[in-house]
């Protein structure tokens, strides 16, 4: 069979038939590189929040290392300056985990 021989109809067909599975396969193409590419930003993302997170939380208890450090040398009783102290130090040690 020739080509030539083929009705007009069949060739139209054939031609908006082959359109479609092109359309059909570029769509399904894209939905795969689109989903990619969103597990990749995802992933940028979230691993950015993450180092949001650890800076805020390390600034949060640095600030409060420091407050309980200068409330204890303005505090007038020993016990409450002792208890600053302390706390101050352990909010320290977890700044230095964090780090």
């Amino acid at each position: 069979m020739k080509f030539n021989d083929l009705s007009v109809k069949f060739k139209l067909w054939a031609i908006v038939l082959g359109l479609m599975g092109a359309l059909v396969v570029l769509g399904a193409g894209l939905m795969v590189h689109t989903e990619s590419v969103t597990k990749e930003s995802d992933r940028v993302v979230a691993f950015g929040n993450e180092r949001i997170f650890t800076a805020l939380r390390w600034k949060s208890m640095t600030q409060s290392s420091v407050d309980n450090l200068l409330a204890a040398m303005q505090a007038s009783e020993p016990d409450l300056s002792a208890r600053l102290l302390a706390q101050a130090q352990k909010t320290s040690a977890d700044v230095t985990e964090l780090q």
